[in-house]
């Protein structure tokens, strides 16, 4: 009779929406903004928000909600970034859920890696995200906070501290870019209001920020060429999830016209980085198995080849022709504490034609990561010493992730 989804953006799911479509009619309803994980049970209709399970009272038969949506159970592991919590409701009305105020808070640290070594830590644990090299690799910009309260940090790895860049406190500026000559850093925003558009802001603090593109989808900066004219963009499209746009940019670093189509098919393409000569992009695209591969093709698009043997996405191309990537076995992009691998390919010219070598692991160890628009390492840029943001033991207590069992849950709440 009708289908219960959720609608929203892939990493961020602070303003998704829990709709219910009419499958006869094609009748769309909207039930409530800002939470995520919808279910439906008896008269009711469930979602999490803030690490909080909400029930409202909603009819099927008329598509109403028939009471405001009422704060019923604290404490409920989610992650924002995935759209999912961890809470069930059985057909005889039995309530299942993990808490988990610490899984909630998505606390990561900021660390070094290196093979057969423990972690060095350098910041944190905190709701970090997205790390990304200065050119020079002496600063990071990274993403801190969760949905709709997220800002552009950036830290500095010699005195090892950090400073905010972006000052909004309304809005959800994540995912930095650096120019090529590190004096800019681009982002993504939703301080205008409706979709996140580019930004951007001198890396040093100073000066106002400057909007560059204005579009109806959300897009997120991926990579800036080396001569700063281009910027690679991953647009949000109905259907396929992202697409890679280009953005054109004139010598003072403004947008030249509207984005254009770049990498573009029914599945998603996205995390893009440029060649250090700037003529080809690896990037990593989907398909219709849900395999999520590694794959360089030329700006003017003549030329494509794939990359990775099996998953892979998060290119970086340093300057010296390498170029990393993030690899796991098994074909979908959705991962988080399995056994993964930071590869590296080397690339060799013959006769004007650039030929992939076989990739090779850098790293092997759990790694995690992040579904959606945020990756959780990076490559230093001179030394190629790895960069990644990781949960410390201590931020996984263990004891918090025993499920809870509620008998006649949906009993009790009639009687309320």
């Amino acid at each position: 009779k009708a289908l219960l989804y959720l609608a929203g953006i892939a990493g961020d799911f602070a303003e998704a929406r829990s709709e219910i479509r009419e499958l006869d009619s094609g009748k769309i309803h909207v039930l409530q903004k800002g939470g995520f994980y919808p279910r439906y049970f008896d008269g009711h209709v469930s979602f999490v928000r803030d690490g909080t399970l909400y029930v409202m009272g909603y009819d099927l038969d008329t598509f109403t909600v028939t009471s405001p949506p009422v704060p019923r159970i604290p404490d409920v592991s989610n992650a924002l970034g995935h759209g999912g919590a961890q809470y069930d409701v059985s057909d005889n009305g039995t309530l299942i859920y993990i808490p988990g105020e610490g899984l909630n808070s998505l606390q990561y640290e900021m660390r070094w890696l290196e093979s057969g070594k423990p972690p060095i830590p350098l910041l944190g644990p905190d709701a970090m995200f997205h790390p990304r090299f200065s050119p020079d690799g002496k600063q990071v910009a990274y993403s801190k906070g969760i949905g709709s309260a997220s800002d552009v940090w950036i830290y500095d790895v010699e005195s090892r501290r950090s400073r905010r860049l972006t000052l909004d406190s309304k809005a959800s500026d994540r995912s930095a870019a650096w120019s090529p000559d590190g004096k800019w850093i681009a982002f993504s925003s939703n301080r205008a209001g409706g979709a996140s558009n580019i930004y951007r802001k001198r890396a040093d603090g100073s000066g106002e920020v400057v909007r560059l593109t204005t579009g109806n989808n959300d897009e997120t900066p991926s990579a800036w060429s080396s001569d700063g004219r281009m910027l690679l963009l991953m647009q949000s499209t109905a259907g396929s999830g992202f697409d890679l746009t280009l953005l054109r940019l004139d010598e003072e670093g403004k947008a030249v016209g509207e984005p254009e189509p770049f990498e573009a098919s029914p599945n998603t393409e996205w995390h893009a980085a440029f060649s250090p000569d700037d003529r080809y992009v690896a990037f990593a695209a989907g398909d219709d198995a849900g395999a999520l591969r590694l794959f360089v093709r030329s700006v003017d698009g003549t030329a494509r080849w794939q990359v990775s043997d099996n998953a892979g996405w998060g290119p970086r191309w340093l300057p010296n022709g390498r170029l990393y990537y993030h690899a796991w076995e098994g074909q979908g992009w959705q991962a988080s504490g399995i056994e993964a691998a930071i590869r590296v390919v080397e690339f060799k010219d013959e006769n004007g034609v650039l030929v992939p070598g076989r990739p090779k692991d850098v790293l092997s160890l759990p790694v995690e990561i992040v579904q959606g628009i945020s990756t959780m390492f990076d490559i230093h840029p001179v030394d190629e010493r790895i960069l990644s943001l990781g949960s410390p033991d201590e931020v996984l207590d263990r004891e918090r992730i025993n499920p809870v069992l509620i008998q006649d849950w949906v009993k009790d709440l009639k009687t309320r």
